[in-house]
């Protein structure tokens, strides 16, 4: 199944995308509660610098879990998981 990720066309920039996603996650493991709380209960949200994608995420038992990564302007469903 292949993906097409808005803003991200070209490889260089899509390298950069997952960089950039990979940074927020690796500060989110460090600090969990930086981002903001979410829309769904139980569930914190954390933009991407520099593009318009949001990840949402939870900590269980001292655990990050990255629900998905989220294009902004794509309609949201009730639900992450």
């Amino acid at each position: 199944m292949s993906y097409t990720v808005p803003y991200v066309h070209h490889p260089l920039h899509a390298r950069e995308f997952a960089s950039a996603v990979r940074e927020t996650v690796s500060r989110l493991a460090d600090y969990p509660a930086m981002g903001k709380p979410g829309r769904v209960a139980g569930v914190r949200e954390m933009p991407v610098p520099g593009y318009p994608y949001l990840i949402p995420y939870r900590v269980i038992a001292e655990e990050l879990q990255v629900l998905r990564v989220f294009y902004v302007r794509q309609q949201r469903s009730g639900e992450w998981g």
